[in-house]
This record gives C-alpha cells, structure tokens and sequence, in this order.
C-alpha cells in the first residue's frame, strides 16, 4: 500500500509559496496601478504646460514675471475648451469643496480669483489625487485628496423630438441639454465632456455652446428630411445616451388671387 509523503511540512511549504506567489502579484498590482495614476496626472499636466506655452492663448493671455494675467476671461475659457477639447475636465478659479468630474482650479498665492493665475492643481476623479502644477517654475507634485465626488448620473434634453414646419426661410434651431447628479441636482460645467453624434442624415451643421448650467445644442444649414441625433457624455459610460430626433418640412404659402 502506499502512503502519502505529502506531510504536515510540506504542506507548511506550500502554503509559503502560495502564500509568496500571491504577495507579489498583489504587490505588482498595486505597482502598476500606482504608476498608471502617475502617469495619468503627468501626460495631463504636460498637455498644459505645453499649451500654455505655446501661441494657443496668446490672445487670452499674457506672461508675466510671478504669474500669468488672464487679459479676456471670455476668450480663456473659449480658449481652454477649444485647445483641451479631446481632455475633458471642469475648470474653477475657487477651492473645490466637491468634485463632479476631473477638475482644473486655476489659482495664486494673492488671491485674485479669475485675474491670474501661478499654479493650477488638477483633481482627479478616477484615480483620488491631485497633481498641483507651478506654471512658471514649471514643476508639479502630487498627493491624494479628501473631498466629496458627486459624479453625474443622467443627461437630459429640453425637447426629445421637434418637428419644425416652415415657408422656405429657415432658422436656427436650439435644444439644451442637462446634466443631474444622484440628487437631481443640476451640475455646472460638463461643455467638452458632451458627445453629439448623428446617427440619421448628417447633411446639417451643429455645435453646443457653453451657458454655465446648460449646454444648448445648435443646429443650422439643414434641410428638409428626418434628423436623428445621439448625446452622450465623456468618461462617464455608464450614463445612458439619449436621443433628439428633428423632422423638417417646408411648406410654401401661396397668396390667395
């Protein structure tokens, strides 16, 4: 008969290396996921760095020696959301005590909100981290934070579908969309985290403007025919899309003889 050598030492043995084995693939793991957060933050921060420094805000800003000075508020925020269209975020000149999306705040040492700025701290909502970013030594750091998230959770749109009957002048059309959080609570901010797609006859133009609270969706040089169009929106693929579906007819009004 045989017996079994596998004895209580082995067995010991083998617990050990289980036990080793699955010390370093959770050490790798939280390696890598530390170094993904880092680099993460890093490619974000030089995206600013280098525009910032290049012409892309020339006519918005201006460098001075401890800071640089926003010349037109307006066209730094047309600016900031044209040049870091495909980096979504929300940008604020004050402190955030809650973060709804990855987030800029543009900030001094003087206090001066929306006047200049030194440093501009990214937080970010994936990863519970900030990286702070001096613009003029250019160089940065970065640490976890403590504050509240409140992530978006639906999107809405004024009108689901319009049909727009006219006499052969046509005009702009406008629909806005909304963005809510878990409390229904409206959320400022989300321009260049929207998606538009059309998905029924793309022979118009289109283009969402940013009003603080609500994004109106633009539509101009269309034609007679059925629209479909898909919003959705950025890093956040859980929030389901919705649709706006527009149907356009001229009718001509003859006067009567």
């Amino acid at each position: 008969m045989k017996t079994n050598k596998f004895n209580s030492s082995n067995s010991l043995l083998a617990v050990a290396v289980i036990l080793l084995v699955g010390g370093i693939g959770i050490g790798t793991y939280y390696g890598i996921n530390e170094t993904n957060e880092i680099n993460y933050l890093k490619d974000k921060s030089n995206s600013i760095l280098t525009a910032l420094n290049d012409t892309e805000f020339s006519k918005s800003l201006s460098l001075e020696n401890d800071s640089f000075k926003i010349k037109d508020l307006d066209t730094f925020t047309s600016d900031l959301y044209r040049v870091f269209k495909n980096t979504p975020f929300i940008h604020t000149f004050n402190e955030p005590k809650e973060i709804n999306a990855d987030t800029l705040y543009f900030y001094n040492e003087l206090g001066n909100n929306t006047t200049r700025f030194s440093n501009i701290r990214l937080y970010s909502f994936k990863y519970l981290k900030y990286i702070d970013i001096d613009v003029i030594e250019k160089s940065s750091y970065i640490k976890p934070y403590d504050i509240k998230i409140n992530l978006p959770v639906k999107i809405e749109l004024e009108e689901t579908s319009t049909n727009y009957i006219h006499d052969g002048y046509y005009s702009t059309l406008f629909n806005t969309i909304y963005v809510y959080d878990k409390d229904n609570n409206l959320l400022e901010g989300f321009y260049n985290y929207l998606n538009i797609e059309v998905t029924k006859n793309d022979n118009c133009k289109y283009h969402i403007n940013n009003n603080i609270n609500s994004f109106p969706l633009v539509i101009t040089d269309y034609r007679d025919g059925e629209y479909e169009f898909k919003v959705s929106i950025t890093d956040f693929p859980n929030i389901e899309p919705v649709t706006f579906t527009l149907s356009v007819k001229t009718v001509v009004f003859t006067p009567e003889k």
